[in-house]
């Protein structure tokens, strides 16, 4: 059991955890924000009437080594992973349209009123992409890690010392069920 708990926590902590790390903290400025914004259904596989929200695009600009930079913004790393291809900030996915458009509002809103914030840049590959959010720390990727891990030996343990002792001391009176 904790074998599957560990491989589900790779898949959706411990991979998600290495591609946040690339990028690093930084002091970015609003550049521009898109007017066009299309409309983009939500990522939810699991049910057929999926909602839509707006696609913003934000710009940014950073520096790095002493060198100024651009960049398209984007709120966390799920966002980044699932709308990299579309340059989307932010995915809202409530079931109303109307309430992810004023998801997205508030949002273009907010980052008006501060042009200037603390980011994560991928600075070292300048892949001109920036996140606002990183949501994944070392402490999430211990514990991710260890509490499974520790169960699985745990377990492990315990099933060999009962196999053990149960072979030797109770089923020798049941000698010919085992042979």
């Amino acid at each position: 059991m904790s074998l599957i708990i560990e491989c589900i926590l790779i898949s959706l902590v411990i991979l998600p955890y290495l591609h946040e790390s690339y990028f690093e903290e930084s002091t970015c400025y609003l550049h521009y924000i898109e007017r066009n914004m299309p409309m983009l259904k939500c990522e939810n596989k699991c049910s057929k009437d999926r909602s839509q929200f707006p696609c913003l695009k934000v710009h940014i600009l950073y520096e790095w080594d002493n060198h100024n930079y651009s960049a398209k913004l984007f709120d966390t790393i799920g966002t980044h992973e699932n709308y990299k291809k579309h340059g989307c900030v932010t995915s809202t996915c409530h079931r109303r349209v109307e309430d992810n458009r004023y998801v997205v509002d508030l949002f273009r809103m907010r980052l008006l009123s501060r042009t200037k914030f603390r980011c994560y840049v991928s600075g070292k590959f300048h892949s001109h992409e920036a996140l606002m959010d990183k949501f994944h720390r070392p402490q999430t990727i211990f514990h991710s890690a260890f509490w499974p891990g520790l169960i699985f030996i745990a377990s492990l343990v315990l099933l060999l010392m009962t196999l053990f002792f149960h072979r030797y001391r109770s089923w020798k009176h049941h000698s010919l069920l085992l042979d």
